[in-house]
C-alpha cells in the first residue's frame, strides 16, 4: 500500500475489492443487522462496491472527474490511487 494513504484508506480500499465494506449498506444487509434493507440512500439499489464506485448518481460528479465517465469494478485493482482519492473526495470515511 502506499505510504500516503491512512491505515482506514488501506483498510476501505481492500473492503471495496473484496466488496465487503461496512461503510455500504449492502455488506450491513449481509451481516444482518436490523433494519437493514441494503439500498442506497440516493438512488434506492443496492449499495454494494460496484454501486458506489460505478453507478450511484449520488456521486456522479466526483466519479467522472476521478474515476472516468464509465469506470467499471476493475478499477480498484487497477487504479488504486485514483479509488483512494474519489473516497477522499465524497466523504466516504467521514460518514461512518
Amino acid at each position: 500500500m502506499k505510504p500516503e494513504w491512512t491505515r482506514r484508506e488501506q483498510v476501505t480500499l481492500h473492503q471495496l475489492r473484496v466488496d465487503r465494506c461496512p461503510l455500504l449498506r449492502a455488506t450491513l444487509l449481509r451481516w444482518k443487522r436490523p433494519g437493514e434493507d441494503g439500498l442506497c440512500e440516493a438512488c434506492g439499489e443496492l449499495e454494494d462496491a460496484e454501486h458506489f464506485l460505478c453507478h450511484c448518481i449520488k456521486y456522479q460528479s466526483a466519479r467522472t472527474q476521478v474515476l472516468g465517465p464509465l469506470p467499471d469494478l476493475s478499477v480498484v485493482h487497477e487504479e488504486p490511487d485514483a479509488v483512494v482519492r474519489f473516497i477522499r473526495r465524497v466523504g466516504l470515511l467521514t460518514e461512518a
